[in-house]
């Protein structure tokens, strides 16, 4: 019976953290934080080197390295962990999977201790050796050391390793009346395109992390932009990196899933509530920030009066408000239907429309309302944003100088990129 036919594919489960349901989003939410925390400081950190000339030190340039190489290491962890705790059930990893996040775990671990220690020998030359520092420690050496501990690193992730594992064969269930559970439908059945797809989508993700992440940061840095204009901008920019976090992680672990990455109905219902409570904000904050534009261009003098600090935080927390109460009551809506069995998602996230037609009941109301909530949610800060726009331009067109026309319009280009 065990020698039979072993050529089928071969995956592994995860272990839970918890058999307790109630504690998966606390530990995704535990997860997730620790997850950015690093993800924002090592990118500050590498930012932060590369922009500073006055930076451009051995010292520096090793902890640069290092900030890039955690970010690979969370990175190469993180997403696939926050998967398996929505997850319900077994959280499938492949075998060629399983090999590749061991290689990158082992090659970056690896790097980061040889790496410190070089760190540790570059402080030993210059506090023993001040003088002959930047003759010991030249630019040449030090790329040299980097890329050995980077080789070294790489030949102990490539090292042929024999672990003992136990193979745990998984079978669809039978018994449908358990637990409800979606699983997405995936991009493509071919291995070679699904890894495609998982750099291309890991890539976007680290794009936008690291490019939200360092406007903010720059913003909160910086105190010269402490304005109400880049109050809204790092606004959206901690709300965006929140939105590609809501989605990003699970669509990366299903990508690299062997077989059907599975969700729970409470996950699904989690992901969809801060989805639409995400995106509401980000389009009611746009339509702010047009206002904010607006008063600034059509009314220069009475600014600072009208655009206080306290009024642009009662916009910033109403945004937020009004995005709660639409997601809170969608998500409330939607998941008050009956859902029979486990079936097939047709997109890569729980968005409203498609688990809304895996409802087995009569959907034609929901559906309606959700059409009118879009549609207002949609069309009230597009036509503010619009309207803005028509009076901001009449403005700018009004004024003679073409460099205080191109000034203007200068303030507006945060805005509409």
């Amino acid at each position: 019976m065990e020698e039979e036919n072993q050529t089928g594919v071969v995956y592994f489960h995860f272990h839970p953290f918890s058999m307790d349901p109630a504690m998966a989003p606390l530990l995704f939410v535990a997860f997730l934080l620790l997850f950015l925390g690093s993800l924002v400081g090592n990118v500050t950190i590498g930012l932060t080197i590369w922009r500073d000339h006055s930076l451009h030190t051995p010292m520096y340039f090793f902890l640069f390295v290092l900030a890039v190489l955690e970010i690979g290491y969370s990175t190469n962890i993180a997403p696939l962990t926050l998967a398996s705790i929505l997850s319900v059930g077994h959280m499938l990893i492949s075998l060629p999977s399983c090999g590749a996040q061991m290689f990158f775990f082992i090659l970056l671990g690896g790097s980061d201790c040889v790496l410190l220690a070089v760190m540790a020998y570059d402080r030993y030359v210059a506090i023993c050796h001040p003088l002959h520092y930047h003759v010991i420690m030249s630019w040449r050496l030090c790329g040299q050391m980097t890329v050995g501990s980077l080789g070294l690193g790489f030949l102990l992730g490539a090292a042929p390793c024999h672990p003992q594992v136990q193979c745990t064969e998984y079978m669809e269930a039978t018994n449908q009346t358990g637990m409800i559970r979606f699983h997405f439908r995936p991009f493509s059945k071919l291995p070679e395109v699904q890894m495609l797809i998982f750099v291309a989508f890991l890539i976007m993700y680290l794009v936008s992390i690291g490019g939200n992440g360092s406007i903010s940061l720059i913003i909160w840095i910086n105190h010269s932009l402490h304005t109400p204009m880049y109050f809204f901008l790092a606004s959206l920019a901690a709300l965006e990196i929140c939105y590609s976090s809501t989605i990003a992680p699970l669509t990366l672990a299903s990508v690299l899933s062997a077989e059907r990455a599975l969700i729970s109905l409470p996950g699904c219902g989690a992901q969809m509530f801060f989805f639409i409570f995400l995106g509401s904000a980000d389009c009611i904050l746009l339509a702010v920030m047009a206002y904010d534009r607006f008063v600034a261009i059509c009314h220069p003098l009475r600014y600072t009066l009208m655009m206080s600090w306290p009024l642009c935080v009662q916009l910033a927390l109403g945004s937020l408000v009004l995005a709660f109460i639409l997601a809170m009551q969608l998500t409330v809506l939607i998941f008050q239907l009956p859902f029979c069995r486990s079936k097939e998602i047709s997109l890569f996230y729980c968005d409203v429309l498609p688990v809304l037609r895996l409802a087995c009941a009569d959907t034609w109301v929901h559906e309606a309302i959700l059409f009118v909530v879009s549609l207002t949610v949609l069309t009230i800060p597009f036509l503010l944003i619009a309207l803005s726009y028509v009076f901001i331009v009449a403005a700018i067109l009004k004024i003679r100088s073409a460099e205080g026309r191109h000034r203007a319009f200068s303030t507006c280009s945060s805005h509409l990129t």
